[in-house]
């Protein structure tokens, strides 16, 4: 689910509990309430959770501006 103070939360806290290092794309998550979303993002990033935006995803998976497709995605999917 993408309910940043349930599934998300429960998610995140397991893994970490089970020895994983957790990300939670925070533009992928939300909540019905507004209020909902921000408690569990103030909660997961004092628990340790690392938080990132989308663009941090792909970049940190393309690495760098050697990769295949770096030109394509910086022209397409970058604001």
């Amino acid at each position: 689910g993408i309910e940043s103070h349930i599934c998300v939360l429960q998610t995140a806290f397991d893994l970490k509990k089970n020895g994983f290092d957790v990300f939670v794309l925070k533009d992928g998550v939300g909540s019905r309430n507004f209020k909902d979303y921000e408690l569990a993002i103030k909660r997961l990033s004092a628990e340790g959770v690392s938080l990132i935006n989308l663009e941090m995803m792909i970049f940190e998976l393309i690495r760098d501006s050697n990769h295949d497709m770096f030109k394509y995605i910086s022209q397409k999917y970058v604001k």
